[in-house]
């Protein structure tokens, strides 16, 4: 999806929802709701670039930056398999 110094979700198609899309109002008073208020939150969708096969997908608050999840130590990995091991 990208290079592997940087988080995969920045190779990803991304979909910034309306998370009562996901979580439809059900009762009528939003007091009595379990559905997200969108000033509150909202859902992030990633998906494979290739196939659109959704990979992850995050609650975030407005303004807040993608969580980088995954970190891969990729001279250790060099090493590892240079050494032999599995």
């Amino acid at each position: 999806i990208g290079p592997g110094e940087r988080p995969y979700k920045e190779g990803c198609l991304v979909a910034d929802r309306d998370p009562r899309e996901v979580h439809p109002v059900l009762a009528p008073h939003p007091e009595y709701n379990f559905s997200f208020d969108p000033a509150w939150v909202r859902l992030i969708e990633f998906y494979c670039p290739g196939c659109t096969t959704m990979i992850e997908n995050e609650y975030l608050p407005p303004g807040h930056p993608l969580t980088w999840d995954i970190e891969l130590d990729l001279d250790a990995l060099a090493r590892k398999y240079a050494e032999g091991a599995a």
